[in-house]
Formats: structure tokens, C-alpha cells, sequence
């Protein structure tokens, strides 16, 4: 393999950048191949935010090649009985914790393989059980970047605590579905798909409407917009939407007077 071929790898924690963490983590899989190319998606995931973790690697996976490895680290059970898994999903890669991290990124309506990997998957001596990350996932990477056939790597096993996401309900008159992350701008993302139109509640709004951009919408107002992860986001012009709103991810959010769905 030549680094003209050489695999992404994509990498998010919660460690965020005070400590020396991400650099060991970057050591460690560089000590392993000196032929990938780590992206990273984001350090700063709230600590132990295992949807919001979920959610931003989900938004990273649509850009990536179909073929780039991912390393998810917001482990908050690390040290537990909790599996450590490899998940082949279409041509993509998905290394860390069983424990809902990838639960967006795997293609739940194609047929995908689980590894559960340990100690044994790994030809050093560091093992640390309050850092799988450096001392087994990014190493086990290494290994898949290095030309390690899938199949070699753990054990079959299934996912115990990685569940489908659920999807919008139907009502009779839009689709209830609900608030999954709120960004630094405060802008406010949905599950709702972008190919649905109509009016917005949430919280005590009850008539959110529609606007083609940021920009184009009276300031101190709510609107929605098709947002660029493929749902509908709430924003606020020079503003905080969630804060405006008073939501947090997991709170409901629905669309009615359906005008179209695509």
C-alpha cells in the first residue's frame, strides 16, 4: 500500500484539547502504520454524550470516503464489561464502544458484521483499562490501515447496547419527531428529512415557518431551513435557537400542515 492509498481515519472523543490525550491517541496509531490519514471530526463532545457523539460522527460519514475508517472514543463505561467492537458496514469501518457511538453510522437496512476485540488483538504491552482508546482502538486501526483482513480481528459477536435509531412518527396531519443536537450557533437539528414542508412546534412555538437561508429571516424570529446534514433544522438569525426555544436534545419536535414531502 502507498500513501497514495493510503485509508482516512476518522477520529472523535470527548477529550477535548487541554490535555495530552489526543496526542497519544495520534502516537499510538502512528507507532502501528505510517499510512493513514487521520481527520479529526471533533474533540469536544460533551463528556460521556454517547447521542450527540453519535449524532456528529453520523454528519462527518456523509462526506468521508465510503471506504474510511472511524474511532469513536466517548467511553464513559471504560474499564466495564462493556464490548469493545469492530463493525464492518457497507466498506466503512467503525471501531470503539458498544454503546450507542456508532448507532447512526451503521446502514441498519444493509447487512453489517460485528467483531468483539480484546487484549489479544493487539501486539503491545500497553493496556490500560482507563484508555482503550490509544491502547486498543486507534491500535487496532493501525492494523486495518496496514491491510488486516476484517475477519482476522476479534471474534464474531453482535451489538448488546448499539440500537437502531427510531424515526419520526406519522400523525395525521405532519410527522412528530424529535431534537437530536444543538450547535455551536445554536442552530437546533432535527430527524426530521429535508424532503418534508410545512409548519414547525416546538417548545411554546407553535408556528415556526419556513426560510430559504440564515440570512434571509427577520432577526429575533425562529424559522426552519433544510439543514446540510439532510433534515430540517430551527435557527434563529444572529441568534441562539435553542436558547430562544428552551430545548435540549431529545425534546419532541413536529411539522404540520404537510405542503409537500419529496
Amino acid at each position: 500500500m502507498s500513501r497514495l492509498t493510503a485509508r482516512i481515519v476518522g477520529l472523535i472523543t470527548d477529550f477535548g484539547d487541554k490535555d495530552s490525550y489526543i496526542g497519544e491517541l495520534k502516537a499510538a496509531f502512528f507507532a502501528g502504520t505510517q499510512l493513514g490519514h487521520i481527520i479529526d471530526i471533533s474533540h469536544k463532545v460533551a463528556i460521556g454524550d454517547v447521542k450527540s457523539c453519535s449524532y456528529l460522527l453520523s454528519r462527518a460519514a456523509l462526506v468521508f470516503p465510503d471506504d474510511s475508517i472511524f474511532v469513536a472514543i466517548v467511553d464513559p463505561s471504560v474499564g466495564s464489561d462493556r464490548q469493545a467492537v469492530i463493525i464492518r458496514s457497507g466498506k466503512r469501518i467503525l471501531i470503539g464502544p458498544d454503546n450507542g457511538v456508532f448507532a447512526r453510522s451503521i446502514r441498519w437496512d444493509d447487512d453489517f458484521e460485528v467483531r468483539v476485540i480484546g487484549w489479544e488483538d493487539i501486539d503491545h504491552n500497553r493496556r490500560s483499562n482507563t484508555f482503550h482508546g490509544r491502547d486498543l482502538f486507534v491500535p487496532v486501526a493501525a492494523q486495518i490501515v496496514e491491510g488486516k483482513d476484517f475477519s482476522e480481528i476479534g471474534t464474531f459477536g453482535q451489538l448488546k447496547n448499539t440500537f437502531c435509531p427510531a424515526t419520526p412518527d406519522r400523525t395525521n396531519t405532519g410527522f412528530e419527531g424529535t431534537v437530536l443536537y444543538i450547535d455551536t450557533f445554536g442552530n437546533i437539528a432535527t430527524d426530521i428529512p429535508n424532503q418534508t414542508s410545512g409548519k414547525i412546534k416546538l417548545g411554546l412555538f407553535d408556528e415556526i415557518e419556513y426560510s430559504e437561508s440564515y440570512s434571509s429571516h427577520p432577526n429575533n424570529e425562529l424559522f426552519w431551513l433544510h439543514g446540510s446534514d439532510g433534515c430540517i433544522e430551527i435557527a434563529l438569525n444572529c441568534g441562539h435557537a435553542g436558547k430562544k426555544a428552551g430545548v435540549l436534545p431529545g425534546d419532541p419536535v413536529e411539522i404540520y400542515e404537510i405542503l409537500s414531502i419529496r
